[in-house]
């Protein structure tokens, strides 16, 4: 079964990929990704412009987008279309124009002409924190958070959204929950599979026509599947933690005790971003599958330790049991 499901995804893919590819017909249509380098163009240039860890120099007229994550960008011609900063430095020279607006996530834009920019915060919070200055005859807009604050406000958020979505459906977070220990290898393989398609999709779609909301909605769900798998894998670390110290298997307890040991991994220098963007979500992903996949196909129900805490999963044993969890029959 899993050989099957592999290759049917490479196929979709590559099919997915084909045929998207066979729309693009013009270069204005045209995509380029610019990753941890220094980049700066030749000749007037069009289409979408991503720039991830870099920095870009635009002294050619630029027609469509620029997008920009933790990048520094020097505009100085012409940019007919939106400016994206997500977590970047944007500086517009004396001889740089933008037609579009700037739109500015924890960003510092700089302009340093009498040519004025529209910009726009992406964050409705922003609004509050958009810092305006003039120094030296250059106009500063800083919204910037330092780095800590911004990972504190995300994990916290991560953290009530786990509770509230756990709130909704305990049983189905409690199984997945024992899976850890039970299904490794499932959760591994799912994981996999599931991570490699929705990059691989991202990424077509990201050097497509389509264009960059297609992207952002595929990321989306992949944050929300991941979600739905992180809530069960918090489960599980609190569980191991408090069964060394025979500690009550309050579903709660355990999803705090988990989520604080998932959240510190954000802050750990080199491996927490590795571990954020490659490991857990793999987990997570592998987690919620293979839950799905017991419940709809497989039908297979364990006992957990949280049955006397969930009532509604009491008893246990019964194998449409996961089945009737998941769907709510």
């Amino acid at each position: 079964m899993m050989k099957r499901a592999l290759l049917l995804s490479i196929l979709f893919v590559l099919l997915l990929s084909a045929k998207v590819f066979a729309g693009q017909t013009n270069d204005s249509d045209s995509a380029e990704v610019v990753l941890s380098q220094s980049w700066r163009s030749q000749e007037n240039t069009s289409g979408r412009l991503f720039f991830l860890f870099s920095e870009a120099g635009l002294p050619n007229e630029h027609k469509g987008p620029v997008i920009s994550f933790k990048s520094d960008i020097i505009i100085d011609s012409h940019v007919e279309g939106d400016v994206f900063a997500f977590f970047s430095q944007v500086k517009i020279s004396e001889g740089g124009s933008v037609s579009g607006k700037v739109h500015s996530l924890s960003s510092l834009i700089e302009i340093l002409g009498e040519e004025k920019a529209d910009i726009s915060p992406i964050a409705f919070w922003e609004a509050g924190l958009f810092r305006e200055s003039v120094s030296g005859g250059i106009l500063t807009y800083d919204s910037r958070l330092p780095d800590f604050v911004f990972l504190l406000l995300f994990c916290v958020f991560r953290q009530l959204l786990c509770f509230v979505i756990y709130g909704a459906k305990p049983g189905f977070f409690n199984q997945g929950g024992v899976l850890l220990e039970i299904d490794t290898q499932d959760i591994i393989q799912f994981g996999l599979i599931a991570y490699a398609l929705s990059i691989a999709v991202a990424f077509v779609f990201l050097l497509s026509i389509v264009g960059v909301m297609i992207t952002f909605i595929v990321l989306g769900l992949a944050f929300v599947i991941t979600i739905l798998g992180q809530i069960s894998l918090e489960i599980s670390l609190g569980h191991m933690l408090a069964s060394k110290v025979n500690m009550k298997q309050n579903p709660y307890v355990l999803m705090l005790i988990g989520g604080v040991i998932y959240e510190a991994t954000v802050f750990i220098p080199i491996f927490g971003f590795t571990a954020n963007v490659l490991f857990l979500p793999i987990l997570c992903m592998g987690i919620f599958a293979t839950n799905i996949v017991n419940g709809f196909y497989r039908r297979k129900y364990f006992e957990t330790p949280f049955d006397a805490v969930d009532e509604s999963n009491a008893g246990g044993g019964n194998n449409e049991k996961i089945r009737n969890i998941i769907v709510g029959k």
